[in-house]
């Protein structure tokens, strides 16, 4: 017994996985990459030059491509300055220096808990909401907002 409340199951691996921002696992890739070319380098200098270069080439290529969803739109940022709007689709974007940051442009519903109040004529009335928010200009909620 004590204060800490109701325990909950463990999180899953996928749940702490989506956590992990975009640029740690870009970073994670290239510092593999190295490991490895350099692993292989000491064994031969031109076979580890070789595993190298292709690794860091296909670590570089993984982080320029960026797939946007059907249903998002997501806004570019090169060393934290605002480019460009991607729509969706497929887009080649700077390497290693840029971060997208998305915007979910489906309506989102937001469940307003049920509130008791008293009117003035002392009857008892209570309230119940749901809010209903939709991104319209996604330039707009980036910069603006």
């Amino acid at each position: 017994m004590g204060t800490q409340g109701p325990r909950s199951d463990p999180p899953e691996l996928g749940d702490l996985t989506g956590q992990i921002p975009d640029s740690v696992w870009q970073y994670t890739a290239l510092a593999f990459a190295l490991v490895v070319g350099l692993a292989a380098l000491s064994q031969s200098l031109v076979f580890g030059v070789g595993v190298l270069a292709v690794l860091l080439a296909l670590v570089t290529v993984a982080s320029a491509v960026e797939v946007v969803d059907a249903y998002d739109k997501e806004a570019l940022t090169v060393f934290g300055e605002y480019r460009r709007l991607l729509e969706p689709g497929v887009h080649l974007i700077p390497p290693f220096v840029s971060r997208t940051y998305a915007f979910d442009m489906r309506t989102q519903t937001l469940d307003v808990p049920q509130q008791e109040a008293i009117t003035r004529d002392n009857s008892p009335v209570t309230a119940d909401a749901v809010v209903y928010i939709k991104v319209m200009d996604a330039k707009k909620a980036f910069l603006e907002v």
